[in-house]
């Protein structure tokens, strides 16, 4: 009985996902914004790679539109070099809406597993979670990136993280790793809790990751394109800017001008948070950690704003955290940190506040705040009851 109410509830979310990303998809193409700028990028990167040109010289659509993935995601996204513009954007979307579709009720059953709770219906943190990054979803679908698909490998690798069967995380997170190498933050709590497996399995499918090229153009062909990549990363925080990553916040509040000064400043204070609560607390809760290193992803690191859709998986267990506890002023703070991390867009805000918001960080350090109140949660743990 308990099985068909999740599946029902499942079914509802999918067809709940079907008519957003349906209503969504008119919209912009009623108006005409349709423009997936982001897969444009790899649409053209991908047919002029495999014309055997260099995917990493020229911008494609923008002018900050460079391809900055590493070579190995050219063959995953083999297939746009065989079919026009338009039918890429069809394949895109249908993988970005199936990622929505799955992602949340599999962080749902991830949060049971963390906080230890017979699987029940609770469907209210399938739209919960949802509404809470729906401004980053239309940023996601309007841009065609591919951060829902990243959060979804991530949420696959998490529900089995704890299993018999390694290969069932390793393979999702190597993938997601080779897509956005800056999820590489999920690895810091591995390595403290000394996840030896996890951590060569991972290794050891990156270095198949970086020959793949080499079946194709061979190893010194290889090499020359990797280190394309890496000085297209290394240019990519000359021509964007980040009002929510730490490096802007670091400038605009502190008078700071240093790139990654802050960010190793506040990753080291969560390093060594993290290194005490093993001493004191154990590994029981590691995927905790997880997701709170994986939410501070996009404030490490300058990318582009829908990013913060992978704090999705945070949102969801500190709403369980916060349920558990019954506390107003908890709420409160959440609620605080929430409204301008959720709903920071000029249809919500006008452009005027809008702008505002993205100038004082708004986006950035609602974000910070949810990751302190989760941190601070975590070191005053309370017994686990069923919710």
């Amino acid at each position: 009985m308990e099985g068909r109410i999740l599946k029902r509830s499942t079914s509802i979310f999918v067809v709940f996902a079907i008519l957003f990303v349906g209503l969504f998809v008119t919209i912009e193409l009623i108006n005409q914004k349709l423009y997936t700028s982001d897969l444009l990028v790899y649409y053209g990167a991908v047919n002029d790679f495999f014309s055997g040109n260099n995917p990493y010289i020229n911008s494609y659509g923008l002018e900050t539109g460079y391809f900055k993935y590493p070579p190995t995601t050219l063959y995953l996204f083999s297939i746009f070099s065989i079919v026009p513009f338009w039918m890429a954007q069809v394949i895109h979307i249908t993988f970005l809406f199936a990622s929505l579709a799955l992602t949340f009720p599999i962080l749902r059953e991830v949060a049971f597993k963390i906080f230890n709770v017979p699987s029940k219906k609770m469907t209210w943190l399938l739209y919960a979670g949802t509404i809470s990054i729906v401004v980053h979803l239309g940023r996601e679908f309007h841009m065609g990136n591919v951060n829902l698909l990243l959060l979804l490998l991530f949420s696959v690798g998490l529900y089995y993280f704890k299993g018999a069967a390694l290969w069932k995380t390793v393979v999702p997170w190597s993938l997601m790793l080779i897509l956005k190498p800056i999820m590489i933050l999920i690895i810091v709590p591995l390595i403290v809790f000394q996840q030896w497996r996890h951590i060569f399995s991972l290794g050891a499918m990156g270095v198949g990751f970086f020959l793949i090229p080499t079946m194709h153009i061979g190893f010194s062909a290889t090499l020359d394109l990797w280190m394309d990549w890496f000085h297209s990363i290394s240019d990519h925080g000359n021509y964007i800017v980040s009002y929510n990553s730490l490096k802007y916040m670091s400038e605009f509040y502190l008078g700071w001008n240093s790139s990654w000064g802050l960010s190793m400043v506040v990753l080291s204070i969560l390093i060594c948070l993290l290194i005490l609560f093993k001493f004191n607390r154990g590994a029981n809760n590691l995927s905790e950690w997880i997701i709170v290193f994986l939410a501070f992803v996009p404030n490490f690191f300058v990318t582009d704003t829908e990013h913060f859709l992978i704090s999705a998986p945070l949102i969801i267990v500190l709403m369980m955290q916060l349920v558990q506890r019954t506390s107003y002023a908890l709420w409160l703070l959440f609620v605080v940190a929430i409204l301008p991390f959720s709903f920071n867009s000029i249809d919500f805000l006008g452009r005027e506040l809008s702008t505002k918001v993205d100038v004082y960080a708004g986006t950035g350090l609602g974000n910070l705040t949810l990751i302190c109140l989760y941190v601070g949660l975590l070191f005053s743990p309370i017994k686990r009851e069923e919710i």
